[in-house]
């Protein structure tokens, strides 16, 4: 799952407490940022999280636990969310969500939104799929061709879900220019306008949103997470 053979010579304790264990601390956050946004309608991140390529049966991609499926049933469990409440997915992470997307396919309460690289992992689906909204980019598209799609796209999906309850943000910072993995070509002011516009979105529908970190891959990552974090609590 993570892509890391040597993993495979450690002890289980060792891999438990220095990977396992962040991650469930991680997945616990995006819960408790579930649960939090819900009982008091309002924005919450977490600063950890969006494991999207995680399936309910196994895990890809460095993600081991479907933390936002999860935080999902534990809502529902718990009542928060009856079973036909719609929840949302902005994932504007460089790579497609192919793990929160399969869930999402057998859940008609859940809408998925996906702006991604089809060049990099996962790829495009291998079925076909017909959500017009899961949206490919070739890679190192810039600044001017991504912010266009989103701003294109995002208000066309937001009105074609009626009454959403619950909003999840996948805010990855790997579509920045530079980042290997995402292999995109966002600039830094790009990422931030980005996240502006997702975010003043969210605030302007008024429904309780959890935004989580995802991937990005960056020496420049934790100052973009910084900025995310406070145009949350402006």
């Amino acid at each position: 799952i993570i892509e890391v053979p040597f993993a495979k010579l450690l002890p289980n304790k060792i891999l438990d407490k220095y990977l396992l264990e962040p991650m469930r601390y991680a997945c616990e956050g995006t819960r408790l940022a579930t649960e939090y946004a819900l009982e008091n309608g309002v924005m919450v991140m977490n600063m950890g999280g969006g494991y999207h390529h995680a399936f309910p049966e196994h895990g890809e991609g460095f993600c081991i636990y479907a933390d936002a499926a999860v935080a999902i049933a534990d809502a529902r469990n718990k009542g928060y969310l009856d079973e036909n409440d719609k929840v949302i997915m902005i994932d504007l992470d460089a790579h497609r969500g192919n793990g929160f997307n399969s869930i999402a396919a057998n859940d008609d309460a859940i809408e998925v939104f996906d702006i991604f690289n089809f060049q990099v992992y996962p790829g495009m689906p291998g079925e076909n799929v017909d959500n017009p909204f899961v949206l490919p980019l070739k890679r190192q598209t810039g600044d001017e061709v991504y912010l266009q799609v989103l701003m294109d796209e995002l208000p066309k999906f937001t009105d074609s879900v009626t009454q959403p309850k619950l909003v999840f943000y996948n805010a990855g910072t790997d579509i920045l220019a530079g980042d290997r993995l995402g292999d995109l070509d966002v600039s830094y002011q790009g990422v931030i306008e980005r996240d502006r516009l997702v975010i003043d979105m969210l605030k302007g529908i008024d429904v309780p949103s959890v935004i989580m970190t995802s991937g990005g891959y960056t020496k420049e990552s934790y100052k973009l997470v910084a900025n995310q974090a406070a145009m949350v609590i402006k």
